[in-house]
């Protein structure tokens, strides 16, 4: 997978279980692709976002570290809505995290092509890979396809 873009999806409280993170991670890959793809989003598979997301400190402060793949018309289609002054695509990944966890936050960068940058992400959204549970419970977007 090329990956064009990092995330943080916070919960910023000790009361989430692994299990409501999941839930929470769900609602929100349907409500952004829903927005990215369209109200018929659930039967366009090969349109929606892909991701891996890695949970980090379960027990303290839950929080998800995604590396999300956008296709390169996917991109194209954000760069038309965002001219449009519509709401931008890294806003759009936060109100719909906020509409799900009010107390949550959410960071979005783009990862940018050279391997040093690529590297420098990577190592940081696996460095909990190896301890557990973090290493069972990564969550891929197939997952949540409902066939």
């Amino acid at each position: 997978m090329h990956f064009t873009h990092f995330v943080t999806l916070s919960s910023n409280s000790q009361m989430m279980s692994q299990d409501n993170m999941k839930d929470k991670l769900r609602a929100w890959d349907a409500r952004v692709n829903h927005a990215l793809v369209g109200p018929k989003w659930h039967k366009r598979i090969d349109e929606r976002m892909h991701w891996i997301a890695f949970p980090e400190k379960s027990g303290v402060n839950p929080h998800w570290h995604l590396l999300m793949q956008l296709l390169p018309e996917q991109l194209e289609v954000l760069a038309d809505i965002e001219t449009h002054e519509q709401c931008p695509f890294e806003e759009s990944l936060t109100v719909a995290w906020k509409k799900l966890v009010p107390s949550g936050t959410v960071d979005v960068q783009r990862i940018a092509a050279n391997r040093q940058d690529k590297k420098r992400v990577f190592d940081y959204v696996t460095k909990s890979l190896g301890h557990e549970p973090n290493f069972e419970d990564f969550v891929m977007f197939r997952e949540y396809f409902e066939i």
